[in-house]
C-alpha cells in the first residue's frame, strides 16, 4: 500500500546503488530523490568513504590554549576546557566507532577513553592504543575497565611476546601492524579497523599522532577546542612538527564552523 519514497542519499556502493529505487518505480511506486542529500550525505560520510577507499573517517579532537599548548611544561594537561566543552566530548564518543591515542597519552595522563553521558547513558567507543614498542603498562585504566568494548593496542609485527602477553591478560587484543619509518604505520592501522566495520575514527592524542596523521594525509576533519588561557612558550602544543619551513606550505583547511561552550570555543575544519 505504500505510493509514494522520499529519499535522501543515493548508496554509493555499486552493488545496490539504484537498484532498490529501479524495482520501487517497476512495481509503480512514486520515488523522489536529493531531499536534503547535502544534510543526509553529511550523516553518512563514514560509510561513504569507507565504500569509496576502503579507509575510515578520521576525525582530530583537540584542546589547546590560546597560544594552542594542549598541556604545561610538565605535562599537565587537568583541565584545558571547561565542564560543557568536555560533556560534548562524550556525545562524539558516542557516535564515533573508535576513539584512538597514543602510547604517550596513555602513560601520562592515564585516561578512561570511555563514554559518560549524563544520567549514565552512551556506547563506549572501542579503545585504541598506538604503541610502536609496547612501553604502556598493564596497570593503565584502558585495560581495567567495566566495558563491553574492546580495547587494541596496535604495534610493530616484532615486538616481544611477553609484553604483549601481559596486556592480553588484561583483556586487551593485539594488532601485529607493519612498521613505517620506525612506528606503526598509521594508514594501515586504519585500514584494518575499517575492514572491521569501525568506520568512524576519533583521535584524542597526543601532538605526535596528531602530526602523524597530519602528515600522511589521514585525516579528514578537525576539531579544536580553544580556552581562554595563556600558557606561554615552555608548554606543549597541541600538534608536532609538520616539516612546514614556508607560510604558504602551511596546511589549509576547508570548510569551517565555529561555536560556542561556556566560555570555550570549538573550530571545526574540513580537511
Amino acid at each position: 500500500g505504500i505510493r509514494r519514497v522520499v529519499c535522501a542519499s543515493l548508496d554509493p556502493n555499486p552493488l545496490v546503488n539504484g537498484k532498490g529505487l529501479a524495482r520501487l518505480r517497476r512495481h509503480g511506486v512514486e520515488v523522489r530523490t536529493g531531499v536534503l542529500r547535502e544534510k543526509a550525505d553529511d550523516l553518512n560520510r563514514p560509510f561513504f568513504k569507507y565504500i569509496r577507499t576502503g579507509m575510515p573517517w578520521v576525525t582530530l579532537k583537540a584542546a589547546a590554549t590560546l597560544d594552542g599548548k594542549l598541556a604545561t611544561a610538565t605535562g599537565d594537561s587537568r583541565w584545558v576546557t571547561g565542564e560543557q566543552a568536555r560533556a560534548f566530548v562524550h556525545k562524539l564518543r558516542d557516535v564515533a566507532d573508535v576513539v584512538l591515542v597514543g602510547a604517550n597519552t596513555v602513560i601520562a595522563d592515564d585516561p578512561l577513553l570511555t563514554t559518560r553521558l549524563p544520567g549514565g547513558g552512551g556506547r563506549d567507543p572501542t579503545r585504541v592504543v598506538v604503541d610502536s614498542s609496547l612501553r604502556v603498562p598493564p596497570n593503565r585504566k584502558v585495560f581495567n575497565l567495566d566495558s563491553t568494548a574492546p580495547t587494541i593496542v596496535a604495534t610493530l609485527e616484532k615486538e616481544s611476546s611477553r609484553r604483549a602477553s601481559r596486556l592480553v591478560a588484561r583483556g586487551a587484543r593485539i594488532f601485529s601492524v607493519r612498521a613505517r619509518g620506525g612506528r606503526v604505520d598509521l594508514g594501515a592501522l586504519l585500514r584494518r579497523l575499517a575492514r572491521e566495520g569501525h568506520l568512524h575514527v576519533l583521535v584524542e592524542g597526543g601532538a605526535e599522532i596528531f602530526a602523524a596523521l597530519l602528515r600522511a594525509k589521514l585525516v579528514d576533519e578537525i576539531i579544536l577546542f580553544i580556552a581562554p588561557k595563556v600558557v606561554g612558550g615552555s608548554g606543549v602544543s597541541w600538534v608536532g612538527d609538520l616539516g612546514v619551513k614556508e607560510m604558504a606550505r602551511a596546511l589549509e583547511v576547508g570548510e569551517l564552523s565555529v561555536e560556542r561552550f561556556g566560555r570555550d570555543i570549538m573550530l571545526r575544519a574540513r580537511l
